[in-house]
């Protein structure tokens, strides 16, 4: 019989109203953050556009960097969980975490469910590369693109610089 750590259903609901609560803060720290930022830089695109479109891209790249590690954590995560449900041929793996109550999967089944989780982990590896690139290149369109309406707009309607 392999062992598993057995949790009650009070313990579960006392740890995912902990993480709700956390998760709600959060979000309204990141609320507030986001539309101070959008203040700040409404007010430095009248001043500044330029220096505004290169904070604009710095916080996108690191977006891009903060979403992309939290992504192949999770990834590694699930290919962790996975590869240790292939070993033991069950699911969830021996040692692990368990609801009072909960079927515990062994075989060949277990050993199916484990492959996706593995699947899914490298799936989502990938997912988080391409995101990544893209709000990485994202931050670099705005930020040129706002360098090129600031030297558009340094020239009278209709004008270009070489006329």
């Amino acid at each position: 019989m392999t062992h598993y750590r057995v949790l009650s259903r009070k313990q579960v609901a006392a740890v995912v109203a902990l993480v709700v609560v956390g998760g709600t803060v959060i979000a309204w720290l990141g609320t507030e953050w986001m539309e101070a930022f959008s203040q700040r830089m409404t007010e430095l695109t009248a001043r500044d556009p330029v220096r505004a479109a290169a904070e604009i891209r710095e916080q996108m790249r690191t977006f891009a960097v903060v979403s992309g590690t939290i992504l192949c954590a999770l990834a590694a995560f699930l290919c962790w969980y996975g590869v240790r449900g292939i070993r033991t041929k069950s699911m969830p793996p021996a040692g692990a975490w368990v609801l009072r109550g909960r079927q515990v999967r062994t075989g060949a089944k277990a050993v199916r469910i484990s492959q996706a989780m593995v699947a899914t982990g490298v799936v989502l590896v990938f997912l988080a590369v391409a995101s990544s690139l893209v709000i990485w290149r994202i931050g670099e369109q705005l930020a040129q693109d706002g360098t090129a309406r600031q030297h558009a707009g340094s020239f009278p309607a209709g004008k270009s610089g070489g006329d």
